[in-house]
């Protein structure tokens, strides 16, 4: 059986993120998230989309092979959080990712201070499904 293509691996992961992101119970999240005053999202984020239960409490079934993570990049984009799907080992591509950004530009984690943190995991922190 052939490979599939890179691009058809990663429309399908895209699709499979975006069906999820569509979800009734992950669309009242988000306008949850949004509506929170933006000085407090970074602890929403925290609290609520990085917490399996709090997510269950909402309705929220996570596949298991998307996840929920915050990311810090080294250019400290204004990323609050981003939905990910890996890729299948084997291509040049790792993942898939749709961020949700700071309306204020500002980074909500910037990058020098979880790599100087020595128990934070370089980059990132998220959830999977229970």
């Amino acid at each position: 059986m052939e490979k599939p293509s890179l691009e058809s691996v990663i429309r399908n992961a895209f699709n499979e993120i975006r069906h999820f992101a569509f979800t009734d119970p992950f669309v009242s999240v988000l306008s949850e998230f949004w509506a929170t005053p933006e000085s407090q999202r970074p602890t929403f984020v925290s609290r609520v989309l990085l917490n399996p239960h709090e997510l269950g409490k909402r309705g929220v079934t996570l596949p298991n092979d998307i996840l929920i993570q915050r990311t810090a990049f080294r250019d400290n984009r204004p990323t609050q959080f981003a939905i990910v799907k890996h890729l299948p080992h084997g291509y040049t591509w790792e993942k898939v990712t749709i961020t949700f950004d700071n309306t204020t530009g500002e980074p909500p984690i910037r990058y020098e201070n979880v790599v100087n943190d020595p128990l934070a995991t370089p980059g990132s922190r998220a959830v999977k499904a229970a």
